[in-house]
């Protein structure tokens, strides 16, 4: 007879649990993370180019946060890429940021009144957005993610149809039911990309985040959120000039078969120095298949640099792009060597190998200059 009461109540505490409501779900997951004195978590990411869709990234992160009123205090992050050495990371403390570049030995500082995480990111976005518009809010069916029962939310932040295409922002959140905490994160966009005031086609693209190995509100070490100034460096401020020597070339082969310097000598250069993980790479690309298209390679040399990058990871990313030029690797000294600043950076040299042109990051009239400046030098 007990057992037949017991069991009506265990019952209905399920069904309680499941029967609520979007915006219910959404304010506990927020409130519990306001109300975190201290968090570390693991965070996967996965994540596509919205210019590429064959070019798809992932990273992996270690976080430590402390918290007061929803506030981040102190916070840590160190971040692997595709490969998993540490690319980048980031501390906060005493309302200073510091960027850290692990490739490149290299950081930035800057003061900050307030900091965020990914994780204090979604308590943000929960309640200064989601709940504002809850009809905006669905709830979709449970799922397990990590071995976790799960409630699952979709926000639909934008949603229409215009001339017969689909436009939409939709973020979805899978919390925990035992923690109520996000385990689970995925944003899907769709939109037109618009370029000198016409629409030249509709991207579509995602990033989703996993939240994992929580452990809540216990002490972290002030030694976590230390930062020895002391390995690393400012970063290059300034490229290399027009008139400048172009330095020799320290490259390899995707087949690691390294490059004799010489063979770039007493002819033109043109190279642009890349990632597998820019964005904008995939819009130089077309432009660096139509160039290498239009001249005589025993006359000119066009080819590419990308510092830090296995072997088998740009083979890919040149196979899904079609590339048509060269691609070359290259140790992440030669960032320092050339005075790289991100991607993409160009240098042109003359058959002296003197720098005629210095070009950073991709815009509209890129390719017009750079043909222009080819001619000059090869009339």
């Amino acid at each position: 007879m007990k057992f037949v009461q017991v069991l009506p109540v265990a019952l209905l505490l399920m069904f309680n649990a499941n029967a609520q409501s979007p915006q219910e779900i959404l304010e506990k997951t927020a409130t519990k993370i306001i109300g975190l004195n201290a968090v570390k978590y693991t965070n996967l990411a996965r994540f596509t180019n919205p210019l590429s869709n064959t070019d798809t990234g992932y990273t992996r992160s270690e976080a430590a946060i402390i918290l007061s009123d929803g506030k981040v205090i102190r916070s840590f992050h160190k971040t692997d890429h595709n490969k998993g050495e540490s690319v980048y990371g980031s501390t906060y403390t005493n309302q200073t940021a510091i960027e850290i570049d692990y490739l490149d030995s290299t950081f930035t500082s800057s003061h900050k009144a307030n900091s965020s995480t990914a994780l204090t990111d979604i308590a943000s976005s929960i309640t200064t957005q989601y709940l504002i518009k809850p009809e905006r809010l669905v709830r979709l069916k449970d799922s397990i993610v990590n071995r976790q029962d799960c409630f699952q939310v979709l926000v639909k932040t934008y949603d229409t149809i215009n001339n017969g295409k689909h436009y939409y922002t939709w973020q979805r959140l899978l919390v925990s039911k035992k923690l109520m905490l996000p385990v689970y994160t995925r944003l899907d966009i769709a939109g037109s990309m618009g370029k000198e005031g016409y629409e030249v086609g509709i991207v579509s693209f995602f990033n989703e985040e996993w939240f994992e190995n929580y452990r809540l509100n216990g002490k972290i070490s002030d030694k976590k959120f230390a930062f020895d100034s002391t390995r690393f460096t400012a970063p290059n401020k300034a490229m290399l000039v027009i008139g400048d020597q172009l330095p020799a070339f320290d490259i390899k082969t995707q087949d690691e078969k390294t490059i004799d310097p010489s063979q770039f000598a007493n002819k033109p250069v043109l190279v642009e120095f890349g990632s597998t993980s820019c964005v904008a790479n995939a819009l130089v690309n077309p432009m660096m298949n139509r160039m290498i298209g239009l001249y005589d390679t025993s006359k000119i040399s066009i080819f590419s640099v990308f510092a830090s990058e296995s072997a088998k990871r740009v083979s890919s990313y040149v196979n899904n792009q079609g590339l048509k030029f060269p691609v070359y690797l290259a140790p992440n000294s030669i960032k320092r060597t050339f005075k790289t600043m991100g991607t993409p950076n160009f240098y042109l040299a003359d058959k002296n190998g003197k720098i005629v042109g210095v070009y950073r990051g991709y815009y509209d009239k890129l390719e017009e200059e750079l043909t222009k400046a080819i001619k000059a030098i090869m009339e």
